[in-house]
């Protein structure tokens, strides 16, 4: 449905370069019978962003909407139908969703303003439909018997629900939100009884409408900050700065002022906020806290990095698995680091392969890291296989060896230089599958362990599959033996 359909997807972009970042090698897997379909999230997110955009697929809230009515219809007056919808909103259980979205529709066309009270029991609702509905409702209702209804239904409210009412506010550019917001920081410790979903909507609140002016405020919350969540939502409000420089240079003095004094897991968030605002004296500080960071800092300081928009962070990591060679410290940084394969300067997934290729290459020449490898088989290109073809000498043979024979199964658009060099590597891996794991034939592979006679077919078809690749470069164009089919074996 998704791949015969992309225009319709494009809300999914996001989620999926967030999901993408996190994880290069992020794939979707499919049953299709008794197939198995395998497809990675880089193709899904460049099939989405050249698809043209359509309103959406068919839904089922369509033909909901329009039974709806029907009852609607039937019912003896305004003041009946009101209760028939009211009726079906009665219960947030019942898994209703499309009818409770019809019901809500109609009480906005007819009641206006005076809905907001049927909307709120769905702002902090489980299900995301009926929450997220209820908020585009709710946001667009004017007038100051609103904004009065929903801060008594913030007073008498908490979890969720309060959280998802003061985000209303929120956006409604609601003053009185600030103020709420404020009263509830103020509140941050021991002695606050609001929980931390609604303190972490607080500090979006008063970010979005206090801007930057409440950056001091954010740190000072941030520095006392009971959870997780409450850090991640310090973290997005201050980063929502970040497109103003001024703003930006704000937030990173600060984060850089009070670095030495912050202890873990506060200081966290700092390792974060700078390496998201990049800039000479973020990458800078964060080298220096590493000289003196434990493993478990370490780890924390290298993941930050891996995220930064900033391109010298990608030098920063280079330079830091260098220092630790031969050391764990080196293969986590080269782990985490895996993710400038694919976070650019202004997005996810839209880097040259030159650039990916000039950070694998001096990586993969001090450690070998095996989803780096892997992720290289995405990269079509003869100088991208000459890189995996000496790190298949290095380790990871197998891994290696795949990887060459992917970035090499089309080079039709390649330059002749860059062609040659996948000829290279292409006769470099079949010379090494024969001499390394071959040889001998299936008369030897029987003598060895279970393992070896399970490897030798997977081999052998890795070595036809170069033997394809490479004839396929030798006469670019041309169907090479159409009756070459993978070997079938007997034993």
């Amino acid at each position: 449905m998704i791949k015969a359909n992309p225009g319709a997807c494009r809300e999914l972009l996001d989620p999926l370069k967030l999901w993408l970042a996190d994880d290069p090698l992020a794939t979707v897997i499919e049953k299709k019978g008794e197939t198995t379909v395998v497809t990675r999230a880089q193709y899904l997110i460049a099939l989405f962003e050249t698809a043209e955009q359509v309103d959406g697929l068919p839904s089922l809230a369509t033909d909901v909407e329009q039974f709806f009515q029907l009852a609607l219809k039937k019912a003896d007056g305004t003041g009946a139908r009101i209760k028939v919808c009211r009726d079906e909103l009665a219960d947030p259980s019942r898994k209703n969703f499309f009818r409770k979205i019809a019901a809500m529709n109609y009480l906005v066309g007819i009641l206006g303003s005076d809905a907001i009270d049927d909307l709120v029991l769905y702002l902090g609702h489980d299900y995301w439909r009926l929450r997220q509905h209820a908020h585009a409702l709710a946001v667009k209702l004017t007038g100051k018997d609103v904004t009065d209804s929903l801060l008594s239904h913030f007073a008498k409210s908490n979890g969720q629900t309060a959280a998802a009412i003061l985000t209303v506010l929120t956006e409604r550019d609601d003053p009185e939100a600030l103020a709420v917001a404020r009263t509830v920081l103020v509140g941050n410790g021991s002695s606050s009884s609001h929980s931390e979903v609604v303190r972490a909507a607080s500090v979006q609140a008063i970010m979005q409408l206090g801007g930057a002016k409440e950056v001091k405020q954010t740190f000072t919350f941030m520095r006392d900050a009971r959870g997780m969540l409450e850090l991640q939502a310090c973290e997005q409000a201050l980063l929502s700065l970040s497109e103003k420089p001024e703003h930006a240079q704000q937030v990173r003095q600060m984060a850089l002022s009070v670095l030495p004094q912050w202890k873990p897991p506060v200081c966290h968030s700092l390792y974060w906020l700078l390496a998201r605002l990049g800039g000479e004296d973020s990458l800078s500080a964060l080298a220096e806290a590493i000289e003196t960071a434990d493993d478990a800092e370490f780890r924390e300081i290298v993941y930050a990095l891996s995220w930064s928009p900033d391109e010298r962070a990608t030098e920063v990591l280079l330079r830091i698995v260098k220092e630790n060679l031969n050391t764990p410290r080196a293969q986590i940084a080269a782990r985490e680091g895996f993710r400038r394969m694919v976070i650019g300067s202004d997005d996810v997934g839209n880097l040259s392969n030159k650039q990916r290729l000039d950070y694998a290459d001096p990586l993969l020449n001090m450690v070998l890291d095996k989803s780096t490898v892997t992720y290289l088989g995405c990269i079509r290109s003869g100088r991208c296989a000459y890189i995996l073809q000496r790190t298949m000498r290095r380790g990871e043979p197998e891994t290696a060896a795949k990887a060459i024979i992917a970035a090499t199964t089309d080079l039709s658009g390649a330059t002749e230089a860059d062609r040659k060099l996948g000829t290279v590597a292409l006769i470099d891996t079949i010379e090494f599958i024969e001499v390394t794991q071959l040889r001998g034939g299936v008369a030897e592979a029987l003598q060895k362990s279970k393992e070896a006679r399970t490897a030798y077919p997977r081999w052998k078809a890795l070595s036809a599959q170069a033997g394809k690749n490479l004839l396929k470069l030798d006469k670019p164009g041309t169907t090479p033996l159409p009756e070459f089919n993978d070997l079938d074996l007997e034993f």
